[in-house]
């Protein structure tokens, strides 16, 4: 007898169980839907009152004004639409669409401001932003802050230095002030800018960042005024140690 001679018995279809799967798999959709058209206009509601009326949960605020407006503000900073600050009167009004004209990049949004002082603060950030994004020097000249123009052009050319000063456009006398910086910072000597006008030997000092030229660990000024020991010479008596070992160690940096 071979495999063929048995009598064949079809398997019960389990429909229960097929039941019981159709039903779960039903009753999860029916969940899925309720659940999607319930949250779908709650969040289109919130949408849409939060756009007309620029509030988020400002009754419980110490000042639900000043909340209000706040809230306005964001949104539309947020949203990047100037349309959202038309509530809004003087002062806010500008500060609101400010914000979005720096949110867009839109120098014709920062033409529209009334204050000169908040149209030069919107063009010197809409300007910087387009410059660093089109890395477009160019559009660094453009901005009305002289320092924002500079770290904008530094940015994106690096910073001015002595091999590269002609060619960026700087004066003459700022680029022999870089090579004197120069020499002030190998020999770390302050002293060294004194030769120059105030706005330029203060850029002058900020490479000589520690007033330290005899490399000994002992600023100039407290050499002079508390130790008495020569600021231009590691070792003032010169008996092989310096001034630095000999004051830690609580000795007479003057004396061998």
């Amino acid at each position: 007898m071979d495999f063929g001679d048995y009598p064949q018995q079809n398997k019960p279809i389990p429909w229960k169980m097929i039941a019981i799967i159709g039903g779960g798999v039903l009753v999860a959709i029916m969940l899925i839907v309720i659940v999607l058209r319930m949250i779908g206009p709650k969040n289109t509601l919130l949408v849409s009152e939060t756009k007309q009326e620029g509030v988020v949960n400002c009754d419980q605020a110490a000042d639900p004004e000043i909340c209000k407006q706040m809230a306005q503000k964001k949104l539309a900073t947020e949203t990047k639409d100037p349309d959202a600050c038309k509530d809004l009167k003087d002062a806010n009004k500008e500060d609101c669409l400010l914000g979005v004209a720096a949110a867009k990049a839109d120098v014709g949004l920062c033409e529209k401001l009334k204050d000169d002082s908040t149209k030069t603060l919107c063009l010197t950030s809409v300007y910087k932003t387009l410059a660093i994004q089109k890395t477009d020097v160019k559009l660094c000249d453009k901005i009305p802050n002289e320092g924002v123009k500079k770290a904008c052009q530094d940015e994106i050319l690096g910073p001015v230095t002595v091999e590269n000063c002609a060619a960026r456009g700087q004066s003459k006398e700022y680029c022999q002030m870089l090579v004197v910086a120069k020499a002030a910072r190998d020999a770390q000597d302050p002293q060294m800018c004194q030769g120059f006008g105030d706005d330029l030997r203060g850029v002058c000092l900020q490479f000589v960042p520690i007033d330290d030229p005899d490399f000994d660990g002992i600023d100039s000024s407290t050499e002079m005024k508390v130790y008495k020991t020569d600021p231009r010479k590691a070792d003032t008596d010169g008996d092989g140690f310096s001034d630095y070992q000999e004051i830690t160690t609580g000795h007479d940096p003057l004396k061998k």
